[in-house]
């Protein structure tokens, strides 16, 4: 009776730690997509705006 009982705490705790990591995975990758998707759009606000001063400097 021990040996099931601490197999099912075995699995338990790996289930657990399993699902921590998972979901820590996850906010990782959310994190990094945050500010890869934030870097990108500055980069691209940041070069429309470049552009449009260029187009109306050549205006002028």
């Amino acid at each position: 009776m021990k040996t099931t009982l601490k197999s099912y705490a075995v699995a338990i705790v790996l289930g657990v730690l399993t699902g921590l990591l998972v979901r820590w995975a996850f906010d990782v990758a959310f994190w990094v997509h945050t500010a890869v998707a934030g870097g990108v759009a500055g980069i691209t606000v940041g070069v429309m705006n470049r552009l449009q001063a260029e187009i109306k400097d050549t205006h002028d």
